[in-house]
C-alpha cells in the first residue's frame, strides 16, 4: 500500500475490483490474496502494451514541450519540429 502510493480506502476499491473481475482470490484459510490464472494472463498483456504505450507518450511529450522528435511511421522516417 505505501509503495503503491495509494490510500487504504483505494487499496479496498482495488481489491473489490479485481475480486470481482476474478484477477484475485482470497484463501480465508491463511487470510492471502493470490493472483489467478486470469489475473497473471491480464499482468502480462498490461505490460505488452506498455511497451507501446511508453514510446507513443515520449513522443507525444517531447511534441507537446516544442523539442525536435525524430522517429519512423509506416510512412517512413520524419522529423516534427
Amino acid at each position: 500500500m505505501y509503495k503503491a502510493f495509494i490510500s487504504y480506502a483505494q487499496l479496498k476499491e482495488h481489491l473489490a475490483m479485481m475480486l470481482a473481475n476474478d484477477l484475485l482470490e482470497f484463501d480465508e484459510k491463511t487470510q492471502i490474496y493470490k493472483t489467478t490464472e486470469k489475473g497473471l494472463s491480464f499482468a502480462k498483456l498490461y505490460d505488452q502494451v506498455g511497451q507501446f504505450v511508453s514510446p507513443v507518450q515520449k513522443w507525444m511529450m517531447q511534441l507537446m514541450t516544442c523539442k525536435t522528435v525524430e522517429g519512423t511511421s509506416q510512412f517512413g522516417a520524419f522529423t516534427a519540429i
